[in-house]
């Protein structure tokens, strides 16, 4: 079996669960983090107006609540894409606690980031926007569980990928993964 694993320490689980617990997420509503980071690799990496529509689009249902995660370094970018709307922001967090939130959330929407690899190491369920390359070359098979890719017709950037394409992706994982909230 080619998938990474984590072991995710208890105690991360339990500062996991306090952490979404403080937010008081809509009742029913699905928690999915959105990981917009990985500033230094720009065409590996959505624009950050395309992530801040994909909130908006996420805002405006009933079944799901973002939440933005930031990674060391990148709060100040993070910030400015929840600005103007009310999101959550998270972290950045030691790797232990951003390892168990996107666990207990279970759902995480990223570029190709090393975050994207946590969740499918934790066992969540990854919707990823990606270049034609990095989805041949690094990302779980075609069919592989819990992983939903938004992939663009360019061979090096996934910059060019619509938000509708992410959010079809989105709604095929939750279908897919139809599993009560976790947070």
């Amino acid at each position: 079996d080619p998938r990474p694993r984590a072991r995710v320490p208890e105690a991360d689980r339990a500062e996991a669960a306090r952490v979404l617990e403080a937010l008081k997420l809509p009742r029913g509503a699905r928690p999915v983090l959105v990981f917009a980071g990985n500033f230094k690799k720009f065409d590996n990496r959505w624009p950050e107006e395309k992530f801040a529509a994909l909130l908006d689009a996420l805002r405006a249902r009933n079944d799901v609540a973002p939440i933005l995660l930031s990674g060391p370094g990148e709060e100040a970018a993070v910030r400015a894409i929840a600005a103007s709307r009310p999101v959550p922001v998270l972290g950045p967090y030691p790797i232990g606690l951003t390892a168990a939130l996107i666990e207990r959330a279970g759902l995480l929407v990223s570029s190709a980031t090393g975050t994207a690899h946590l969740a499918v190491a934790v066992g969540a369920t990854l919707v990823s926007v990606l270049g034609r390359y990095t989805r041949a070359i690094w990302m779980p098979k075609p069919g592989a569980p819990k992983h939903f890719c938004a992939v663009s017709e360019s061979w090096t950037s996934c910059r060019d990928v619509p938000v509708e394409k992410v959010l079809a992706e989105l709604d095929r994982a939750l279908r897919a993964d139809a599993a009560p909230a976790r947070g």
